[in-house]
């Protein structure tokens, strides 16, 4: 939060949450998901219709129990503390409200399923989960969560995309600027027939929407890629999206250089006068070790030195309330460094190092962090 926002940001936690919730039926945890003992394990007997018709129980005006495994206070002290010396203690029912509950998928092969959630503050989705598995005489436990809304954000108006339109903020007002959501485009996997290296010559055969983002690649000058560090890597769309690109090439011949001993020749020459920048976060405290990998690879697909990166530490700080001072700053930061791209098309070494110094100390981003996972259960 920043600007305006800022006056504000007391009231924000309150607002409703939005899950995607992955969970099995049959097996009771000490935690209520994958990630503890299981206690307990029962035959499964249920479809999805009745998994359907017990839901409307858990809509609306509920009471729920906090689960031990959680950051609730009783006497000065956290749960999850009490929890991990062996030590269960009697817990408050709290009201919560469930506005929508959803079955997505049911498998009864494996009795796995996945629920779609929006609900108050303070509702432990691991809780409702091992509620239904009750109600279901089987048990159950989640196995994965998402959150894809909080406090007016969704998904799409997340941490790099944050980053990136502070990038963008500081270049002129007369700038154009095209935004592609690759999560929201249609882009399959590359099927490794080369048609586009023959019969069909620099267009691919697969029909979805990657024809009209190679157009917005070749009319453009500046290509911004943003997206968060996964695995040391880029996400699965954004390796599809490059894979897909294989049409703006030609097959490698045995072309060699002094430079680059194995290279493929690019069919518009235009091309090599485009600049690349990438923008990308991730969830540790140091941004150096950890890209290493996937600088390696943007050696590789985009010619050493051939582009431009931002690297920004602790990505998570941008998804939680607290700090706004620094997160100010560190925009403020980053905006600095689009103005100063826009106008020299690269950035300073200073400025890089800049970006990738953290917000906070490795103590201060452990306590943010720990918080808000296990505000997330």
């Amino acid at each position: 939060l920043f600007g305006n926002a800022t006056k504000v940001q007391s009231i924000l936690p309150d607002t409703d949450k939005e899950y995607i919730a992955d969970f099995q039926l049959g097996i009771i945890t000490d935690t209520l998901d994958n990630t503890g003992k299981v206690l307990e394990t029962r035959p499964v007997l249920v479809s999805a219709e009745d998994i359907e018709n017990i839901l409307p129980l858990f809509t609306g005006d509920i009471l729920q129990t906090p689960p031990m495994y959680s950051a609730v206070q009783v006497d000065g002290k956290r749960l999850y503390q009490l929890a991990r010396q062996g030590i269960t203690i009697e817990r408050e029912k709290r009201n919560v409200h469930i506005e929508h509950l959803k079955l997505l998928s049911f498998s009864p092969t494996d009795c796995t399923g996945r629920l779609q959630i929006r609900c108050s503050k303070g509702t432990y989705i691991r809780s409702l989960i091992d509620d239904i598995g009750k109600a279901l005489r089987c048990g159950g436990m989640m196995t994965a969560l998402c959150r894809t809304f909080a406090c007016g954000y969704d998904l799409h108006n997340a941490v790099t995309i944050e980053q990136a339109k502070a990038f963008l903020s500081g270049f002129p007002e007369s700038a154009s600027v095209e935004r592609i959501d690759l999560y929201r485009s249609d882009i399959q996997p590359c099927r490794g027939c080369f048609s586009c290296w023959g019969s069909s010559a620099g267009h691919c055969v697969i029909p979805d929407d990657m024809e009209k983002n190679l157009a917005a690649v070749r009319r453009s000058d500046i290509i911004i890629l943003s997206f968060p560090l996964y695995f040391f890597g880029m996400p699965s769309q954004v390796k599809a999206f490059l894979d897909r690109c294989l049409p703006l090439m030609k097959p490698y011949q045995g072309n060699v250089s002094d430079s680059r001993p194995s290279f493929h020749t690019l069919r518009d020459e235009s091309l090599k006068e485009k600049h690349f920048v990438v923008i990308s976060s991730c969830g540790f405290v140091s941004a150096e070790e950890q890209y290493q990998p996937l600088k390696k690879q943007l050696d590789l697909l985009l010619g050493r030195e051939k582009y431009t990166t931002l690297f920004c530490p602790e990505g998570e700080l941008f998804v939680v309330p607290q700090p706004v001072r620094q997160r100010e700053r560190y925009l403020e930061d980053i905006k600095k460094a689009g103005a100063e791209f826009s106008e020299h098309l690269l950035l300073t070494e200073q400025t890089k190092k800049k970006i990738a110094m953290p917000m906070l100390s490795p103590r201060g981003f452990e306590a943010v962090t720990a918080e808000h996972w296990l505000s997330l259960h």
